[in-house]
């Protein structure tokens, strides 16, 4: 009888939508011709027959491609070099990839798009800011007690601007997937489906916080990216508690966390959570490990973590990832449709879907040992790989982007077994790890391999990096430069050391300040709320800024650090080019701005040595770190770019370059 009266009012339900859907049509019809007003139809064969594949390998550089083929290691983007597919890709100034990637997704310049570092500043506040995305809580609740009920959702604003090249393809009916392409959370409404990337934040609500689980009275501090959880231990079962998001119920901020019990038995350890239990072995990932953290009566907000036993005796240490939100019950939108990620996790099993899903803080801090990162990104492109291929398997017409991001996360964190004059290399560990870079880049040669075979001859194929890699040796600190050199003043009795958030400065005789990776800004009386700068004196500063650090050199080689510097203003043209820092640095090969720079600090150093994992890097001279292009088809353009993907793209389905774009086709 139940079953009778589901179907029943299924049926009805079914009816009462087609009606609506019949109803509304010509309103849907009306909006859809308004929306194309102006573009070009696309005829129908094209729409049925034409194929094109765009695959991102994020970071991978032109030279160490170049050497690999000469060596027979990259057979397949060898061949498409041979019939003349191969060249450098100019990359963004500057080339960090939240820049690089949006100027691929939209076709244009920074000064369009408005993306110019991984952080900006507030100039009220000179606080630093995450560029791509902005997440604000809900704003208006109805409070019972200790209750709270949300009146609103959250509001979570894309940081770009300008439309992506795959939104007017999917306008003129062309079939479009996207897959993990940075820049691309939250993920924008399109007549298509995307997979969101870069900017996704974990489910307490950062770009990527590990959980280090310990029974050492000793350890107290993660070293960076991480947080200390104390494991008791009584009659041999391990007690911990891990913290969740806050309970979105309850009017004072409290996190949900959930109990684990652990007891070692025959050398393996049994964890115990939510009536379910998970073996898990040492020095080896678990499988993903769905955790319901319980709000309100009836209601959860599930998460998705890996776990690693390092451990158990003679403490216990307990690695977890990220709590990454569960693709099949996302608690945030993170692809579009929303169901989306449900039918790819439904597809291919459960996946990591954090913007920076790769643990290089772990790393960083010795909490993950080089095979385990190592195995961690296996598992990450494992994932993306089956994801690519549940799109693969139905893909008989129109467009499919996809990024994978392990060439990135490995030469970040592996460069130092590559490179005999990094401070922190290492000859034992060398010949152990020093060709990991290159498995992963004939892994990726593999996966070209695949997917041009299920190509017809008429299909295009590009395959592109956004940028190269080199060594990153030495770390500039750049606000104690500016000190140094009387750029930037600090508090009566204040230190540079230790500085973050630039909290020590004394804003009434600095001229500029640095936030971010490459940028500097000068300290302008009108933009800032402590400006003292004059507009009419605000060049003359940045001239001699320039001049000074293109000439500073490093004391215990004689290198020069800086190679450019250059005004945003004469590089870039668009409405947003007055959000850009008023300087571009761009720095030397084996040379980077520091961390403490990124976050507004000073060390006290002007030049530290690099002794992190991360011993590979990017945000450099431009010029000096292209990224690669390859192409089933002979590549024309002199020095193609970035901004000429899109418009490659739109070409080869019959549309002109939009006229927003500063790119052209490359063919």
């Amino acid at each position: 009888g139940f079953a009778v009266v589901n179907i029943f009012g299924f049926a009805l339900v079914t009816i009462f939508l087609t009606i609506l859907g019949i109803a509304f049509f010509p309103f849907r019809y009306l909006k859809k011709k308004i929306q194309n007003r102006g573009l070009p139809s696309i005829p129908r064969n094209i729409l049925k027959t034409k194929k094109v594949v765009v695959l991102g390998l994020d970071g991978m550089d032109p030279d160490l491609v170049k050497r690999m083929m000469e060596e027979g290691k990259l057979p397949n983007l060898a061949s498409f070099a041979e019939s003349g597919g191969f060249s450098k890709l100019r990359t963004t100034t500057p080339p960090q990839s939240p820049v690089a990637w949006s100027t691929f997704v939209t076709g244009c310049n920074p000064g369009k798009h408005g993306i110019f570092d991984f952080l900006h500043r507030n100039p009220a506040t000179y606080l630093p800011s995450l560029s791509l995305a902005d997440i604000k809580p809900p704003a208006r609740f109805l409070k019972i007690g200790r209750w709270r009920v949300p009146l609103s959702g959250a509001v979570i604003k894309q940081g770009r601007q300008q439309t992506p090249f795959w939104h007017i393809l999917g306008r003129l009916g062309v079939r479009v997937a996207v897959h993990r392409v940075p820049a691309t959370f939250p993920p924008e409404k399109f007549d298509g489906k995307l997979l969101s990337a870069m900017g996704i934040p974990d489910l307490i609500g950062s770009q990527g916080t590990f959980t280090w689980v310990t029974s050492a009275p000793s350890d107290n501090a993660c070293k960076e990216g991480g947080r200390i959880v104390k494991a008791s231990r009584e009659a041999g079962v391990i007690r911990f508690s891990l913290e969740g998001p806050d309970d979105p119920f309850i009017v004072a901020r409290k996190p949900v966390s959930i109990d684990f019990e652990a007891e070692v038995q025959a050398g393996k350890t049994l964890l115990r959570f939510q009536g379910e239990s998970v073996i898990l072995e040492e020095n080896r990932f678990s499988d993903w490990i769905t955790l319901k953290f319980k709000t309100a009566p009836g209601l959860s907000i599930c998460g998705l973590a890996r776990f690693v036993l390092i451990c158990s005796e003679p403490e216990f240490n307990l690695y977890i990832t990220p709590l990454n939100i569960d693709p099949e019950n996302p608690a945030m939108p993170i692809s579009h449709p929303e169901i989306y990620s449900r039918f790819l996790a439904m597809k291919t099993g459960p996946f990591s879907t954090l913007g920076l899903a790769e643990d290089t803080s772990a790393f960083n801090a010795e909490r993950l040992s080089p095979s385990l990162f190592l195995e961690m990104c296996e598992n990450i492109f494992s994932e993306r790989t089956a994801v690519l291929r549940a799109e693969l398997e139905k893909f008989r017409s129109g467009l499919l982007v996809n990024v994978m991001d392990t060439t990135d996360r490995v030469a970040h964190m592996f460069w130092q077994y590559m490179d005999p004059e990094h401070p922190k290399y290492n000859a034992r560990e060398a010949e152990r790890w020093g060709g990991t870079l290159e498995s992963v880049y004939e892994k990726c040669d593999s996966l070209v391999g695949e997917i041009h075979k299920q190509l017809d001859d008429d299909s295009l194929f590009i395959i592109l990096s956004d940028h190269g890699f080199n060594p990153f040796r030495y770390a500039v600190n750049l606000n104690d430069w500016l000190i140094a050199n009387r750029y930037m003043h600090l508090k009566e009795g204040c230190v540079a050391g230790g500085m973050k958030f630039l909290n020590r400065v004394d804003w009434s005789k600095t001229v500029a300040y640095a936030v971010g990776l490459n940028g500097i800004y000068i300290n302008r009386r009108g933009r800032e709320s402590k400006g003292i700068v004059e507009e009419a004196e605000a060049d003359d500063v940045m001239n001699r800024l320039a001049k000074e650090l293109e000439s500073f050199t490093h004391l215990e080689n004689g290198c020069s650090p800086v190679k450019t510097v250059k005004k945003s203003s004469e590089i870039f043209h668009g409405p947003f080019t007055q959000n850009a820092p008023d300087l571009q640095i761009g720095y030397a090969r084996h040379y980077r701005g520091s961390w403490q720079t990124m976050l507004g600090g000073a060390t006290g150093k002007i030049i530290t040595p690099n002794l992190k994992n991360w011993s590979g890097d990017h945000c450099i001279d431009a010029d000096s770190i292209p990224g690669v292009l390859f192409c089933n088809r002979p590549i024309k353009a002199d020095n193609p770019s970035l901004e000429d993907i899109g418009p490659t793209v739109l070409k080869e389905f019959g549309l002109d370059t939009p006229e927003q774009m500063d790119g052209r086709s490359f063919l």
